[in-house]
């Protein structure tokens, strides 16, 4: 599942089946101009199709990796109590 929240209220934007570009690159197309230019930063996963999307659909936006999956395998670990 592909979900896109408002970061500053948690609200669920838009829910989408699967991971793929097509999951994600119809959001982007229902924002007026001046919504996409208020975006300055998306938080994803490191799922290269996502990236090009935002790319191409929301350049100024930065692109920030969530920290669950830019440390996934540690804290999974480290919730598991794991060393």
């Amino acid at each position: 599942m592909t979900f896109v929240l408002n970061g500053r209220t948690g609200e669920l934007l838009r829910m989408a089946g699967g991971k793929k570009n097509e999951s994600l690159e119809s959001f982007p197309a229902t924002l007026t101009k001046e919504q996409k230019n208020s975006i300055h930063a998306v938080c994803i996963d490191s799922n290269g199709a996502y990236r090009s999307v935002l790319a191409e659909q929301l350049p100024k936006a930065e692109i920030v990796h969530d920290g669950f999956h830019h440390h996934g395998e540690t804290q999974l670990r480290h919730r598991r109590g794991a060393p």
